[in-house]
């Protein structure tokens, strides 16, 4: 888990770190002078192992090695991007700022964020005498609650908002249900992707474009689907139902076992889409009672994502909906 903290002053990031290094030593702290590498990092990473962020309001103009001055931004700009984000951890506003402090506060809660706020105070005290229980409370009242179902309900939320389309939901998805299988966003113990079947029933495009089998390109895995029934849980890749030469695939990418689930919007249509999860990893962490509802919440966040999309094309176009009744 990390702690991403907003904070150029040299003084309050050494304090910080070691009170937060001291009761949280499997966590790691990432300090940001300035929003916008805080913010192209978060984008990279996504938010999903992110214990707590805390966030200053003023930051001082940086001088480039060439002396050029680069703006650092403001906490409200770090607010604003948080506003359209998945509310998934709790957030301190840390400023002296009190117009500015409240305008982040607003965006924050307004778009679901749980915020509390702190006016530093005697140097460096505050740090400890009152930032610190709050960070403590706040994350050990959070973790417990952290979960696929509440990830991916705050994941489907922020991007409604947004009006984004369904693969980038689902993409947002999977990056959550990874980070919290494999315990890091940047693990390569598993990988999950989205296999679509196509109106003759062959596998065609795959969600996320940029997972393992989205290298391996499209041609091999338009195969015939084979068989029509598919036992739920974790199998050795030679059992999967899929054809040979997709198996040929898997074992190419050293898949240890792969376990294939069924995504239908609604659930009495035909089957609509495969969602493939691969282990790499000798543990087979796939195998675990957490993993298996991990996988079984993302499903039904994926299914969800893809029946808002259909309900909201059908009003959009209502032609499509007269059609389907004549049928």
């Amino acid at each position: 888990m990390r702690f991403i903290i907003l904070e150029d002053n040299d003084d309050r990031r050494r304090v910080m770190r070691a009170v937060l290094e001291d009761r949280f030593r499997q966590t790691v702290v990432e300090f940001f002078q300035a929003v916008p590498p805080m913010i192209e990092r978060l984008e990279a990473t996504g938010l999903y192992d992110v214990a707590l962020v805390s966030l200053d309001h003023d930051l001082d103009l940086i001088v480039g090695s060439d002396g050029t001055r680069i703006d650092p931004g403001t906490g409200v700009d770090a607010a604003v991007w948080l506003a359209k984000q998945p509310a998934v951890a709790p957030v301190i506003v840390h400023t002296t700022n009190t117009a500015s402090g409240d305008r982040m506060m607003d965006l924050l809660v307004q778009s679901g964020w749980n915020c509390c706020r702190v006016v530093p105070y005697g140097g460096e005290d505050w740090i400890g005498e009152w930032w610190f229980p709050m960070v403590r409370k706040l994350v050990v009242a959070h973790s417990p609650n952290v979960g696929m179902a509440s990830l991916g309900l705050q994941i489907l939320k922020s991007h409604w908002r947004v009006g984004c389309a369904a693969e980038r939901i689902i993409s947002e998805c999977i990056r959550a249900a990874r980070c919290l299988i494999a315990g890091s966003v940047a693990s390569d113990a598993i990988s999950i992707q989205i296999l679509y079947l196509d109106s003759s029933n062959r596998l065609a495009p795959l969600i996320p474009a940029d997972g393992f089998l989205g290298k391996f390109g499209l041609g091999p895995l338009n195969e015939e689907f084979e068989g029509e029934a598919i036992e739920p849980g974790p199998k050795a890749v030679e059992d999967l139902p899929v054809s040979s030469q997709f198996k040929a695939a898997l074992k190419d990418f050293k898949v240890r076992e792969a376990q294939i689930d069924v995504i239908r919007v609604p659930a009495s249509e035909p089957m609509q889409a495969l969602m493939l999860s691969a282990s790499f990893s000798e543990c087979n962490p796939l195998d675990s009672h957490r993993t298996q509802a991990t996988l079984a919440e993302l499903r039904i966040a994926i299914e969800l994502a893809l029946l808002f999309e259909m309900r909201t094309r059908s009003v959009a176009n209502p032609a499509l909906t007269r059609r389907k009744k004549k049928r």
